[in-house]
């Protein structure tokens, strides 16, 4: 077996064209939606989890109670990581077209976005840095709440509205054979016949 992590284009993409077996992909939808993949017909995919989001904020976050909406955060400092929260900035509405000034440091590289674009940019994959940079208050993240616990110095604020989870899919060519079931099933942590 050969595991190796991609971006969601790049892992559908991979699949689509045979140079792999399966994929998991994520994504943020509305609860029971399922994620916008371009596939052309080829793959099925089949749902492993949905999880709820959460805003991580830094410990000493002036933020107080348990729950928030993200229309109220529009303007507050966040850490944008394309790579991991594709649609923050759709979600939040932030503009793309910000300037930026590079930014280089810990295990990551990055931007911090001007022209109005609140947003620290973290160009990279990995969920620890991405905590420890909303720990050490370069902005706030948005996240599953089970990633948040990695790392001390975040807490997390429920999202109230809009109502949103992380979606995770395994991707498979519609032509599924027996091993690839067995993994569906196993990923899916039930018995192997509800798949066809």
């Amino acid at each position: 077996m050969h595991l190796q992590t991609a971006t969601a284009p790049a892992a559908v993409a991979a699949v689509a064209s045979g140079q792999c077996d399966l994929a998991l992909v994520d994504g943020i939808v509305a609860p029971s939606s399922p994620l916008v993949l371009a596939d052309a017909g080829l793959l099925r995919s089949f749902v492993v989890s949905e999880e709820e989001l959460v805003v991580a904020v830094p410990e000493g976050h002036p933020l107080r109670g348990e729950h928030i909406d993200l229309d109220a955060l529009v303007d507050a400092q966040w850490v944008s990581a394309p790579d991991l929260v594709r649609e923050l900035p759709e979600l939040l509405h932030l503009s793309r077209t910000a300037q930026t000034a590079s930014v280089r440091g810990g295990s990551g590289r990055g931007a911090v976005a001007g022209g109005g674009a609140n947003t620290f940019v973290f160009d990279g994959t990995d969920v620890m840095t991405l905590l420890e940079l909303v720990a050490a208050g370069h902005g706030l993240a948005l996240l599953p709440r089970r990633m948040c616990a990695l790392v001390e110095g975040v807490r997390t604020l429920r999202v109230r509205r809009p109502t949103l989870v992380n979606r995770t899919e395994l991707l498979v060519l519609r032509g599924a054979t027996d091993r690839h079931r067995r993994m569906i099933a196993a990923l899916q942590r039930r018995p192997e016949h509800p798949i066809v």
